[in-house]
């Protein structure tokens, strides 16, 4: 199974954010221009398919409108060098985190969003992307056997 190239490896946070447009995702997007990054956004996964190998951080929706958070990170891993894909939750919905870390998320971000909690986790993972990029290291769950996300090409 073909694993696609991931453009060249940036120092500045690239991040791709998905889920649907409300107060909270505004307030995320702030947040990370405030601190320098780089952000795309789309609400659904099949939009996201064709941003993912752009990122070097994705945040992504624990439920989406076509999908969820799983098919995200399968779609990444498919990546030479697969963003970290960090998963947003509700605190009512329950804690997704042992599932998250578990299938090889980054981690999970709870909303309400606090400013300091995004971008310390940001910067964690994509100081990780960055170290894994620079070592030319290719994550295990990236290696062949894994079922292909859809690819779609820039017109």
């Amino acid at each position: 199974m073909k694993k696609h190239a991931s453009p060249q490896v940036a120092a500045q946070p690239c991040i791709l954010m998905i889920g649907p447009d409300d107060p909270q995702r505004s307030l995320l997007r702030s947040t990370l221009l405030a601190a320098g990054c780089r952000t795309l956004i789309c609400a659904r996964r099949r939009d996201a398919n064709d941003l993912i190998r752009f990122a070097s951080v994705v945040i992504c929706e624990h439920s989406l409108p076509d999908g969820s958070w799983r098919d995200v990170l399968q779609c990444a891993e498919m990546l030479e060098r697969a963003p970290a894909v960090i998963v947003t939750s509700r605190l009512a919905a329950g804690d997704p985190r042992t599932e998250v870390l578990s299938l090889g998320g980054y981690g999970v971000l709870d909303r309400p969003f606090c400013a300091k909690d995004v971008m310390g986790i940001v910067r964690k993972a994509h100081n990780r992307w960055l170290s894994l990029s620079e070592t030319g290291a290719v994550r295990a769950s990236a290696l062949p056997g894994r079922i292909a996300c859809e690819t779609h090409a820039f017109r």
